[in-house]
């Protein structure tokens, strides 16, 4: 009995030896410059944890030290109600905002995603609820879950062209959410990725994903025209065949939709008639 209660309480010395040791490696493993704690990583980089508000107008730097500041790190500005602008322009080795490293941050009103961002996680800025523009430069592929999620100031975003999914909630209740450009290379949308977002209207390119997740879920869909005024059947001409598929519509025996259906209105009343089939006629003559 008293052997093994000997070897419990040297396993034990040495467990609380081993936390104390890790605990130690760990907390020298984090530096302070400049306000910025950080963590110098592989490849002479470095990942920011926190900052100690010294300045409200955040500019992320280039370098902390002899590492280059490449990565955001999980919940390194979340909560932060004080800061009011960020700026990563200087940071040209940053690549990566993590999960929530602005989340909360309700004093932010704008952001500006340079090219060298390609990525951001998890509720990113979830709950910037002061952010009413973004402005995204970055080759981003995706906009993950929440990333955007009660973001309740934002008004109007661009999308790049290189995004190609929206995650779950990405842009729920954002309710000032007006305007999205949603590009042709995003082929999924997360059902509930706008939920609550009840004057938003997406606008992207005739035929596309964005237009078909438009149509399904009852949101109002703004196309883009890639062809002239009056070439109906988007064969690159206007002519007499432009006008007959007018003159067809106007008549109820064929239907027209999307980008035909706006190029077919010449005179942009509004409504496609025999008028617009007469124009599209005077068009083909005078080409």
């Amino acid at each position: 009995m008293r052997k093994t209660l000997k070897i419990s309480l040297s396993l034990l010395i040495v467990s609380v030896l081993t936390a104390i040791s890790v605990f130690q490696f760990n907390a020298a493993s984090y530096l302070i410059q400049d306000g910025f704690t950080y963590e110098p990583v592989a490849n002479q980089n470095a990942v920011i944890y926190g900052y100690d508000n010294r300045n409200l107008d955040l500019s992320i730097p280039y370098k902390l030290g002899d590492s280059y500041v490449s990565e955001i790190g999980k919940y390194a500005f979340m909560n932060n109600s004080s800061i009011t602008s960020v700026s990563f322009s200087n940071a040209k080795m940053l690549s990566k905002l993590n999960s929530y490293s602005f989340a909360n941050c309700t004093q932010i009103t704008s952001i500006v995603l340079p090219i060298w961002i390609n990525e951001i996680s998890v509720s990113t800025f979830q709950g910037c609820t002061s952010l009413a523009s973004i402005t995204i430069y970055s080759n981003l592929d995706t906009i993950p879950n929440q990333a955007f999620y009660n973001c309740q100031s934002l008004d109007n975003v661009r999308l790049p062209e290189t995004v190609n999914s929206i995650g779950n909630y990405a842009f729920g209740e954002c309710n000032s959410l007006s305007s999205i450009y949603i590009p042709k290379t995003t082929t999924s949308i997360s059902a509930n990725a706008f939920r609550n977002c009840s004057n938003l209207t997406i606008h992207g390119e005739f035929g596309s994903y964005a237009e078909q997740y438009a149509n399904e879920n009852n949101i109002p869909f703004v196309g883009t025209v890639t062809h002239k005024i009056g070439d109906v059947d988007l064969d690159g001409y206007v002519n007499v065949k432009d006008a007959t598929l007018v003159q067809s519509y106007s008549a109820s025996i064929i239907e027209l939709k999307g980008e035909s259906l706006v190029l077919a209105d010449v005179n942009g009343d509004g409504s496609v008639n025999i008028i617009d089939a007469t124009e599209i006629q005077k068009i083909a003559v005078e080409m």
